[in-house]
C-alpha cells in the first residue's frame, strides 16, 4: 500500500483536497453569514411575541408577511440580475460601479418612503391608521434591511463571506442589544422591532459599502442606465417566479388573516419562528446545489443527494412530532401551546420544499429553466387554491395542509420535469 506521505506529494491529490477545502470553507462562511442573521431575526421575534399582546403581534405578523413581498420583489427585480451583473463588471470600473449601486440604493429609498407617507394618509382618511403604519414600517425599515441583503451578496461576490458573517455578528449585538434596552425603558409596540432592525441595517449597509468603495478600484465611469438596462433584461423573467413563491406561502398566510383573524395568525406566525432555521438552512443549501449539479450532471449525483436528504429529514420530522411541545413551551414561556400540533407539520412541508429545491436545482443548473421553475409556479395555484377552500372552514389546519400539499405536489413535478430526457 502507497505510504499516506506519497500521496499527499502527488500534484493532482492535492489540488483537489485543496479545493474541497476551499469549497467547504466558504460554504461553511456562507451558511454561517446566513444564521447570523436569521438569528438576529430568530430572537428579536420571540421577544417581540413574549412582550406584544397576541392582537399587536398579530398586526406585526400581517407587516412582516408585506415585508416579504417586498424581499421577494427585491430578489427576483433587483438582487439576483445584480449578481449576475456583478461578475461581469470590468475591474476598471468596479468602484464607478459600487457608487452607482450606493445612488441607486437611495433612489429607491426614498421613492420607498414617499409612497409609505402616501399609504399612511390615504389609510388614516379610510379609517385604519394602524395598517397605514404598517405600510409605513414595511416601506422604510423593509428598504434598509433588503438594502443590507444586498450588501452581504456583494461580499460574496467581491470580498469574502467571511466579511459578511462578521458584519452580522455586530448587527445581531446591535439588535438585540438594543431590544432590551427598548423593552427596559417602557413598554415596547409592534412598530419598535422595524425601528431596530431597520435601523441597524441602515449601519450595517454604510459599512459594508465603504469597505467595497475601499477595496475595489477603478476610475472608469459606470451610469445609472446602464445598470437599469441590466436590471431589467434580467429581472422582467425572474420576478414572476419570485412573486409565486410568495404567494404559495406568505399569500395564503394573509388569507389565514383575513378569514380566521389576528389572534390566529399570530399563533402561526409564532410557530413559523420555531421553524425559522430550517428555512435558513435550506436557503444556504439551495447556492451549494446548484454550484454542485453544474459540475456534475450525472443522475447518480442528483439521487446520492437525494436519497440522503430524505433520511435526514425524515428522521427531523419523526424528532419534531417528540419534542414540539417542550421546545414551544421553553422558547414561549407557556404561551402559544394551541399551536404546538402545527409545528411537525409545517417541518414536514419544508421537507417536501428541500426535495423540490434539490430537482429543480439539478434542471436549473442544467439550463433547462422552465422546467426548473415550472414546480413552483403549479405549487403556487395548488396552495392558492387550497387555501381558499380549506381557510374558511379549517382556519390554522387549513392553512398547514394547503402548504403540506403545495409542497408536496411540487416536489412531485419537479421529480417527473427531471426525468424527461432533453
Amino acid at each position: 500500500m502507497e505510504p499516506i506521505a506519497n500521496f499527499w506529494q502527488r500534484p493532482l491529490e492535492r489540488m483537489f483536497f485543496r479545493r474541497l477545502i476551499d469549497y467547504s470553507t466558504r460554504l461553511l462562511w456562507l451558511i454561517a453569514d446566513q444564521g447570523v442573521f436569521a438569528s438576529a431575526s430568530f430572537i428579536v421575534n420571540i421577544l417581540f411575541a413574549r412582550w406584544l399582546l397576541p392582537v399587536d403581534y398579530g398586526m406585526f405578523a400581517v407587516a412582516f408577511s408585506g415585508y416579504l413581498l417586498l424581499t421577494v420583489f427585491h430578489f427576483g427585480a433587483i438582487l439576483e440580475p445584480l449578481l449576475v451583473q456583478s461578475n461581469r463588471v470590468e475591474a476598471y470600473r468596479l468602484r464607478a460601479y459600487i457608487v452607482t449601486l450606493i445612488k441607486a440604493h437611495v433612489i429607491l429609498i426614498a421613492a420607498m418612503s414617499m409612497l409609505a407617507g402616501l399609504g399612511l394618509g390615504v389609510a388614516c382618511l379610510l379609517g385604519a391608521p394602524m395598517f397605514g403604519w404598517a405600510i409605513l414600517a414595511v416601506s422604510i425599515g423593509g428598504s434598509f434591511m433588503v438594502t443590507l441583503l444586498t450588501a452581504r451578496r456583494l461580499c460574496l461576490v467581491f470580498l469574502s463571506p467571511r466579511v459578511s458573517a462578521c458584519i452580522g455578528i455586530l448587527y445581531m449585538v446591535g439588535v438585540v442589544t438594543t431590544t432590551y434596552l427598548v423593552h427596559a425603558a417602557g413598554p415596547v409596540s409592534w412598530f419598535d422591532l422595524w425601528l431596530i432592525m431597520g435601523g441597524w441595517s441602515l449601519l450595517g449597509s454604510a459599512a459594508i459599502f465603504l469597505l467595497l468603495y475601499g477595496t475595489l478600484g477603478g476610475s472608469t465611469s459606470y451610469s445609472l442606465g446602464e445598470l437599469c438596462r441590466f436590471q431589467w433584461h434580467y429581472a422582467r423573467y425572474g420576478l414572476a417566479a419570485s412573486v409565486c413563491s410568495w404567494v404559495r406561502f406568505d399569500g395564503v398566510l394573509l388569507l389565514l388573516a383575513h378569514f380566521a383573524g389576528l389572534e390566529a395568525i399570530a399563533e402561526t406566525r409564532a410557530m413559523l419562528n420555531v421553524g425559522s432555521p430550517i428555512v435558513q438552512v435550506h436557503l444556504a443549501l439551495h447556492s451549494s446545489w446548484l454550484v454542485e449539479f453544474g459540475r456534475d450532471r450525472r443522475r447518480a449525483t442528483l439521487w446520492k443527494t437525494v436519497i440522503v436528504y430524505c433520511i435526514a429529514l425524515g428522521l427531523m420530522v419523526v424528532v419534531m412530532f417528540v419534542i414540539a411541545r417542550p421546545l414551544m413551551q421553553l422558547v414561549y414561556s407557556g404561551r402559544y401551546l394551541h399551536g404546538i400540533w402545527l409545528l411537525p407539520l409545517y417541518v414536514l412541508s419544508q421537507a417536501f420544499h428541500v426535495i423540490e429545491s434539490i430537482f429543480s436545482c439539478h434542471l436549473k443548473a442544467g439550463g433547462l429553466l422552465w422546467r426548473g421553475y415550472a414546480p413552483q409556479f403549479i405549487g403556487c395555484a395548488v396552495s392558492l387554491l387550497l387555501g381558499l377552500l380549506l381557510i374558511p372552514s379549517m382556519s390554522e389546519a387549513g392553512f398547514i395542509y394547503a402548504i403540506i400539499i403545495s409542497f408536496a405536489v411540487g416536489a412531485t413535478v419537479a421529480c417527473s420535469l427531471t426525468q424527461i430526457r432533453t
